[in-house]
C-alpha cells in the first residue's frame, strides 16, 4: 500500500500543476478603449485576469488599467477606483446587488476590505473592518423604517458580504423599488457520475473473550489485501465551501492469520492453526466535504458515516490434523464511518475529478454481536458524468 501511496502522490503533484489550465470560463472583456473582446477568462486576485480566445490561443494579461469591465459566469465585473486616505486604488470588483445603490465584492478579500459601495452619482466607497458601519450609517440616510434601521443597529450589525447584502437590498427596497432587482435564486449545483481506486483492506478480529486466556485465540490483525473499490457517488453543492456527498461502493476482502496454541501444560506444544476471513460488502457512505483552500484546485476534507451490508461473509479454520472447520457468520448489515482528505481537479469549467485518500472502516456483526473491524484505506477518482 505504501508503493500505492508514493505512486499516488509523484503521478498527481505534477499533474495538478497542468490541470490549473482548466480553470478558465467563457465570457468576454471589455477594454478601456471600448472594444469588447470574447474568449475565455481566469481570475488571478483583484488586480489581474489571464484572457485567452480559446483553449489553444495564448494568455495574455490585464490589470484595471486596461479594462473598464468583464463578465464570467454570467456575472458582472468593474474596474472600480477607490480612495482611501488620499490614495486611489483601482480594483477588479464582482457586482453583487443592482439597483437605485449597488455593491460589489472584491475578487479576492484584501486585508480587511471585502466590498464596496455605489452610490447613485457612482462614487465608490470602500467597506473596510470597523469603517464599514460609519460608512453604511453615512451615506445611507433616505430610508427610516424601523426594519432598516435595524439592519444597522451596531449590536446586531457584522462585516460581511452577505450582511451588506441584506443591507443595500433593504435600502434599494425602501427608496427605490422600481429600480430594485430581485435576486435570482440559483438551484443548487450536483454532481453524479463514477467513483473507483484501489483499497487495502484488512481485518481486525476481535469475537473471542481474551480475558479467559483460550487455547485458541484468533483475535487480532488479518492480512492486508490490495484490491479494488468501486461504484456511483452523487454531491450536491459541488462548488460551495461545504458539500454533501452520497455513495453506493463495492469491495470485497480475504485475509488470513497463522494462531499458536496456548497451552499452559505443555508450552513446548508448537501446534497452530491458520484463520481465513472473507467477505463481499456494499457500503453506503453519506459524508460533508469542507474546502479548505479555494484555488483552481480545490483542497477540501470529509467525514460522515455509512450504512453497510454484507452481501457474503465467511470464516474458518484448518486445524492441526489438516481438517477445515467452518466459524459460524452469516450476511449482516452494520455501521462505520469515513475520514479522508482530496483535491477537486478541474477538467472543465464546470467539472471536476475528485482525488482523495481515506480511511473506511465498518464493523462486521453477527447478528448483534461484533465480530471485527472491517478497515479499508482507499485511494479514489471521482469522475462526473452529470453535472449541473
Amino acid at each position: 500500500m505504501k508503493r500505492v501511496l508514493c505512486l499516488f502522490l509523484l503521478t498527481w503533484l505534477p499533474l495538478s500543476q497542468g490541470f490549473a489550465q482548466f480553470f478558465y470560463t467563457k465570457g468576454f472583456i471589455v477594454t478601456t478603449a471600448n472594444d469588447t473582446l470574447r474568449g475565455e477568462i481566469r481570475e488571478v486576485d483583484n488586480q489581474l485576469v489571464k484572457f485567452r480566445a480559446g483553449a489553444t490561443s495564448p494568455e495574455r494579461d490585464y490589470n484595471p488599467s486596461q479594462l473598464s469591465a468583464y463578465e464570467t459566469d454570467g456575472t458582472p465585473r468593474i474596474a472600480g477606483r477607490l480612495t482611501e486616505q488620499g490614495k486611489d486604488t483601482t480594483l477588479f470588483m464582482i457586482e453583487q446587488v443592482k439597483g437605485y445603490v449597488r455593491l460589489y465584492r472584491l475578487v479576492k478579500p484584501d486585508n480587511r476590505l471585502i466590498s464596496a459601495l455605489q452610490l447613485p452619482n457612482g462614487q465608490l466607497l470602500p467597506l473596510r473592518g470597523t469603517l464599514a458601519l460609519r460608512t453604511l450609517t453615512t451615506v445611507l440616510t433616505e430610508c427610516k423604517t424601523a426594519r432598516f434601521q435595524q439592519l444597522l443597529n451596531p449590536q446586531s450589525f457584522y462585516n460581511s458580504s452577505l450582511y451588506y447584502e441584506r443591507i443595500v437590498r433593504a435600502y434599494n427596497d425602501c427608496v427605490s423599488p422600481q429600480q430594485s432587482v430581485k435576486r435570482k435564486r440559483k438551484k443548487l449545483g450536483f454532481e453524479a457520475g463514477l467513483l473507483g481506486g484501489v483499497a487495502a483492506n484488512s481485518w481486525l478480529y476481535q469475537a473471542t473473550e481474551s480475558r479467559f486466556n483460550p487455547y485458541w485465540n484468533p483475535n487480532g490483525v488479518y492480512s492486508t489485501q490490495t484490491t479494488f473499490v468501486g461504484g456511483l457517488f452523487y454531491t450536491l453543492a459541488p462548488t460551495r465551501k461545504l458539500a454533501l456527498s452520497v455513495e453506493g461502493i463495492f469491495s470485497h476482502y480475504k485475509g488470513s492469520r497463522t494462531v499458536s496454541i496456548n497451552d499452559p501444560l505443555n508450552p513446548s506444544n508448537l501446534a497452530a492453526r491458520v484463520y481465513t476471513f472473507a467477505e463481499r460488502y456494499i457500503s453506503v457512505p453519506i459524508t460533508l466535504r469542507y474546502t479548505l483552500i479555494e484555488k483552481p484546485i480545490r483542497f477540501y476534507v470529509k467525514a460522515g458515516g455509512l450504512v453497510n451490508r454484507n452481501l457474503a461473509v465467511s470464516g474458518s479454520y484448518i486445524s492441526s490434523f489438516g481438517y477445515t472447520i467452518p466459524v459460524a457468520m452469516r450476511p449482516s448489515a452494520s455501521v462505520g464511518y469515513v475520514i479522508g482528505i482530496g483535491a477537486a481537479i478541474p477538467i472543465t469549467p464546470k467539472r471536476a475529478v475528485c482525488l482523495e485518500a481515506r480511511f473506511v472502516p465498518h464493523y462486521v456483526t453477527y447478528g448483534v454481536t461484533r465480530l471485527a473491524n472491517s478497515r479499508s484505506l482507499q485511494l479514489t477518482a471521482s469522475i462526473p458524468i452529470l453535472s449541473r
